[in-house]
């Protein structure tokens, strides 16, 4: 399955957060990718000073994370990420940034600060097409990325694992989700058990004393993926192992 080119709709403003409607007025021209976390930082700083007061204005905070996706999807150029990735501190940020090691593929996502509006997070990925990077959403609903896998398959196909979680109160949600750059395209792919294009899990966070943690560990360089919950019997332990072409439950 193919991941759309966002539409170009007439009214942007009334979908903002749903698809991405290209628009080139009031973006700058960047130089580097560390004035892009200046600039980004600064939306951030912004859409927090707002949400934070009693009586938040909506569409202030539609309107600067509508900033921040447009921010995003004008960086064009792998060496503008390769900067970002340079000056990129993890946790000194309100954003999520995780790049492939071949530097094909990159996922920002952010809290957008619209608790009750059914897009709580959001995720742009760029992936590289023709010698450029291409913005598009991502399939399932939204998580925090905070990693990007790869390993080759059998026949010398790179197999991208983008690994993220969520947490709402004490729970915690974890994913990762397969794809391939496949004919200029970033596309899912049914790489785990059951032709499932994903792997998740779900429980509560390693500090809550409502019951213990669940996790999903990915190790020996993606060869292995384990799978923990044990609220689920089924998968207290879980291990994957990559045979080459996908991954399978080991016995």
């Amino acid at each position: 399955m193919r991941l759309s080119q966002f539409p170009i709709l007439s009214i942007c403003s009334l979908v903002l957060l749903s698809t991405s409607c290209t628009r080139k007025s009031n973006i700058r021209e960047f130089t580097n990718g560390e004035e892009i976390i200046t600039s980004l930082d600064s939306l951030f700083t912004k859409l927090e000073t707002i949400s934070s007061r009693p009586n938040p204005n909506s569409e202030a905070i539609v309107e600067i994370n509508e900033k921040i996706r447009r921010t995003i999807e004008h960086i064009g150029s792998e060496k503008l990420l390769a900067e970002i990735e340079t000056n990129y501190k993890a946790k000194k940020h309100a954003f999520s940034f995780t790049f492939s090691a071949d530097k094909k593929i990159a996922v920002f996502s952010w809290v957008t600060r619209l608790e009750n509006s059914g897009n709580r997070i959001k995720n742009i990925a760029l992936y590289q097409s023709n010698d450029k990077m291409v913005p598009t959403s991502l399939y399932g609903t939204p998580i925090i990325y905070n990693g990007i896998h790869q390993i080759e398959t059998y026949d010398g196909t790179t197999l991208y694992l983008l690994q993220g979680q969520d947490s709402l109160q004490q729970k915690m949600f974890y994913r990762v989700n397969a794809y391939l750059l496949k004919n200029g395209y970033l596309e899912e792919t049914p790489a785990f058990p059951n032709n499932e294009t994903f792997i998740a899990t779900n429980g509560y966070a390693s500090s809550s004393k409502m019951g213990p943690s669940c996790s999903i560990k990915i190790a020996m360089k993606g060869l292995k993926i384990q799978v923990q919950n044990p609220l689920d019997s089924s998968l207290a332990q879980n291990t994957l192992s990559f045979d080459g072409k996908k991954y399978v439950y080991d016995n």
